[in-house]
């Protein structure tokens, strides 16, 4: 709810969960010193960067094994799954929004 005198076109990010913020963090800074920081933005020698399809991806596999009760915590990283949830939602739109060259979605889930 907008209240009296405030701008609706202004974001509100004291709306945001502090602790998802915290989540997605650890996993991104796990991904940092496993991968390399921003790997995921620029690739490197073995594989380019992320593409949507892949970011789909590991965020459908990872809300598959919450959903199914398998795990509350990721296995490799021993954070929580919902961080890296939430951490692929995020990469997927900056793909989407951001880099419309690594939006392979198309292709890959056959739409048109």
């Amino acid at each position: 709810m907008i209240r009296k005198g405030e701008e609706k076109d202004k974001l509100r990010y004291n709306l945001i969960s502090f602790e998802g913020i915290t989540q997605v963090a650890q996993v991104a800074t796990f991904g940092a010193f496993k991968h390399g920081e921003n790997d995921w933005r620029v690739g490197n020698d073995d594989h380019g960067p992320l593409k949507a399809s892949q970011a789909l991806d590991a965020l459908l596999r990872h809300l598959t094994h919450l959903l199914e009760g398998k795990t509350l915590v990721d296995i490799d990283s021993g954070l929580l799954i919902t961080g890296h949830i939430a951490w692929n939602a995020l990469a997927l739109c900056e793909i989407l929004t951001q880099r419309p060259e690594l939006n392979d979605l198309k292709e890959v889930l056959c739409v048109k």
